[in-house]
């Protein structure tokens, strides 16, 4: 788990500690910290908008992708590096 997914985790965290306890809630973020939360977002916004990650393992696990290089479903880069 990177730095920021624990970051990401850790906010969370806080912030549904500070829902349960019906209290306003502050955080700060470190500036480099920022650009990772940010990052990671956007890209779960693009998985969003050509289907999310789920449908992509479901697709992995219905097609023998042996003969692929992107996924027929979302078109995303098959990473082989650990097969080959």
């Amino acid at each position: 788990m990177t730095d920021t997914e624990r970051e990401i985790k850790r906010l969370i965290s806080y912030i549904r500690s500070c829902r349960v306890a019906n209290i306003d809630c502050t955080v700060t973020i470190d500036k480099n910290l920022t650009h990772g939360i940010l990052n990671a977002l956007e890209e779960i916004q693009k998985y969003r908008e050509i289907g999310t990650v789920e449908e992509c393992r479901e697709a992995m696990e219905k097609v023998d992708y042996d003969d692929y290089e992107h996924c027929p479903k979302c078109g995303q880069v098959i990473d082989w590096s650990e097969k080959k």
